[in-house]
């Protein structure tokens, strides 16, 4: 009975074939797309505003005779403020219907058509632009005599990000100031337009400085218990990954904690709400915190093919363990940076992270070695800059330090004694006081290296009135 079974399924599957139910004994042509999607969605903010990106489809005859394409519609769906098409259509140069396609690898004519879908990225976000494509052909299935191609722009979604998302002053002992830079963010694409900041605390010493945009800068204290608001009109826009950043400032009156918040109100239809999208400040709170000596390190002039080597302390200065995942050079840092991770108990991962306990302190052994002298159009010499990132479990994650370094042709000089040095950025030995606000005064202590181009103002404090006063020689 088995092998009888097994008989008659063989004669089925025979006479399927020898009658041509398959489809496998008749010639057809059939039309074919590479790629194969008839659906095409484009992100609106695939490329930035006034951009523009090709994508290009290839007819294909996928049958097994001559394949005719006799014409092809297309019909563009924009939006009422559009000024131009967002998409438009062009076929391969030269083309005359019909085309007839061949069996591809026949080697008798055409094998395929050039279809090129033209996307510009227009300056206002919307929803619904489209474009229907109708390629008309004779394949042998009625159904894909009309051959539909669908393209799409997907409407581009602002989303409103910060960085740090909790801006955490660490410990701060009375009168002693911190500073943390707040970047609020556009993590999404399209336009977000940020219209409104509140801004509250429960204890004296918060403030905040921002530059909008054909503004000054302005600075605001943040008041205890009542909220403060700053309106923006007209909103300021953030395109695609853009930010606008705030410089927070606690300057501590006690040891006490403080707490506070800042809310933001964009058109981020995620946080439509009452208190907009939260970013909490903080000082002096418990738990993981991680403190960075010196914040930011300045290797000043390194000559070049030299290495300059800088330690950078981190230490918990919570009540809590902090954790760190990773320690690496920041996106635009120049080559000339490099971080040695020898010095710590183990290379920090997220499957080993490396724990710093309260009051502990971890060594960061930063590096810095010109291959090159920078300069600009003028001559002046142009620092390198750079920046660490470190990944931790403390509210001020992630923590970036900055990094500087000027490369030199010739040693610097070494200084024999304290001295207060004017450091201008760019490099300018006589700024004029309009150009004062680029520099800085810093002191240059006994045997530290002298900044090339500082401009150095020897002031006699001996109270000797003798000609040269008490400055025996320099």
């Amino acid at each position: 009975m088995k092998a009888k079974t097994v008989y008659l399924m063989l004669l089925g599957i025979f006479f399927i074939y020898g009658c041509g139910k398959g489809g496998f004994s008749k010639d057809v042509a059939q039309i074919g797309i590479s790629p194969p999607d008839q659906t095409i969605n484009i992100p609106e903010a695939i490329v930035g505003v006034g951009q523009s990106r090709d994508y290009i489809i290839h007819i294909n005859n996928v049958g097994t005779r001559d394949l005719d394409i006799t014409g092809i519609e297309h019909k563009y769906s924009g939006c009422n403020d559009d000024k131009s098409d967002a998409l438009t259509m062009d076929v391969e140069n030269g083309t005359t219907y019909p085309v007839t396609l061949v069996q591809s690898g026949s080697g008798l004519g055409k094998e395929d058509l050039k279809l090129v879908i033209h996307y510009k990225r227009p300056d206002q976000s919307c929803d619904g632009r489209h474009m229907d494509i109708v390629i008309h052909n004779t394949s042998a299935k009625d159904s894909l005599r009309d051959f539909n191609i669908h393209v799409n722009v997907q409407k581009a979604v602002p989303l409103i990000g910060a960085i740090p998302s909790t801006v955490d002053f660490g410990q701060k002992a009375p009168g002693e100031q911190g500073n943390v830079d707040l970047s609020i963010k556009n993590v999404g694409a399209g336009k977000l337009l940020l219209s409104k900041v509140s801004y509250r605390a429960d204890s004296p010493g918060f403030s905040f400085r921002v530059k909008l945009p054909n503004q000054e800068e302005q600075v605001f204290s943040v008041p205890v218990d009542n909220s403060a608001t700053l309106e923006i009109d007209p909103p300021v826009a953030l395109w695609d990954y853009e930010v606008l950043p705030f410089k927070m400032v606690y300057k501590a009156l006690s040891a006490d904690p403080a707490k506070g918040q800042m809310s933001f109100f964009t058109n981020d239809k995620n946080f439509q709400t009452a208190d907009g999208f939260l970013v909490p400040i903080q000082a002096n709170v418990g738990g993981p915190c991680l403190k960075a000596t010196p914040a930011n390190v300045d290797f000043g002039a390194v000559t070049k093919g030299n290495v300059g080597v800088e330690v950078v302390k981190l230490t918990g200065c919570g009540d809590q363990d902090v954790s760190i995942t990773s320690i690496a050079l920041g996106k635009d840092t120049s080559k000339d940076f490099a971080v040695d991770l020898s010095g710590l108990d183990n290379e920090p991962s997220k499957a080993h992270p490396l724990v710093i306990h309260p009051q502990m302190t971890q060594k960061l052994v930063v590096k810095y070695t010109p291959l090159t002298v920078d300069k600009d159009k003028n001559g002046g010499i142009v620092p390198d800059l750079g920046s660490i990132m470190i990944d931790n479990s403390s509210p001020l994650n992630p923590m970036k330090l900055g990094l500087r370094g000027v490369g030199v042709d010739a040693s610097a000089p070494i200084a024999d004694f304290d001295m207060e040095a004017t450091i201008c950025d760019p490099p300018n030995c006589n700024p004029l006081p309009g150009e004062l606000k680029n520099c800085v005064t810093k002191i240059v202590k006994t045997g530290d290296t002298v900044p090339p181009q500082t401009s150095i103002q020897m002031h006699d404090l001996s109270n000797d009135p003798t000609l040269g006063g008490g400055i025996a020689h320099w």
